[in-house]
């Protein structure tokens, strides 16, 4: 994950952002994709983050993971964590609602190789 910040006239704004695709060979597309927020609104959002992470007794939150088949998922999430779906997309909810509440702006960027 990368982070760039500017200045907007009374507000700093930062933008976080991650890419896709890089880390296969022979991938024929890259995609990056972030949001765009407020420096206090990137703080209240490690908060409720924080809060989501700690109440699913997670240390880290992959989407790839909460939305594999068990036996595709990186990290084995659902596997590990014995989620069935219904958690799983109640997670998934929780943290689109996260994200939604604290980020002004998304964007993203698909490139074919």
């Amino acid at each position: 994950m990368v982070m760039l910040s500017a200045h907007n006239g009374d507000d700093d704004l930062t933008a976080y952002f991650d890419e896709s695709g890089t880390d296969r060979p022979k991938s024929s597309a890259v995609t990056v994709a972030g949001y765009i927020s407020t420096v206090k609104q990137w703080e209240d959002f490690q908060v409720e983050w924080q809060k989501m992470l700690n109440d699913e007794h997670l240390d880290f939150f992959h989407m790839v993971d909460a939305q594999a088949v068990p036996y595709e998922a990186k990290s084995g999430l659902r596997r590990k964590k014995g989620w069935d779906k219904q958690r799983s997309v109640a997670v998934v909810k929780r943290a689109h609602d996260i994200i939604r509440r604290y980020t002004l702006k998304d964007f993203d960027l698909y490139c074919t190789t």
